[in-house]
């Protein structure tokens, strides 16, 4: 996710987006991207910046959208990824986000066994 962020579209400076992810167990449920001018960093730790938004969802859920098995409009409407902050974060993050440059290449079924 991190290689591929919009960074054209990201705010200049420094941006803070927390992901809480409601399924892991406590010392994993809190991960924070770090985004600057000079790169992306991941951190288990609260970086100590303030935070323009927040994903609130499950591990799962997130990588569906990622993959492209669920979009970011469905997964909104529906609840399962919810994006909190500002307004114009709540609309922005989905784009830096994105998806996976495979999410748009078809699948093959698997076959029934």
């Amino acid at each position: 996710m991190r290689r591929n962020l919009d960074l054209p579209v990201v705010p200049e400076g420094r941006a803070v987006v927390r992901f809480h992810f409601s399924d892991r167990r406590v010392a994993a449920r809190e991960w924070w991207m770090l985004i600057t001018p000079e790169g992306i960093d991941l951190c288990d730790f609260d970086p100590g910046h303030p935070e323009q938004a927040c994903v609130e969802t499950d591990l799962r859920s997130l990588a569906m959208v990622w993959r492209g098995d669920l979009g970011w409009t469905e997964a909104l409407r529906s609840g399962r990824v919810e994006v909190l902050g500002p307004g114009w974060a709540r609309r922005a993050v989905p784009r830096w986000l994105g998806q996976s440059p495979l999410a748009g290449v078809p699948r093959v079924a698997a076959a029934a066994t």
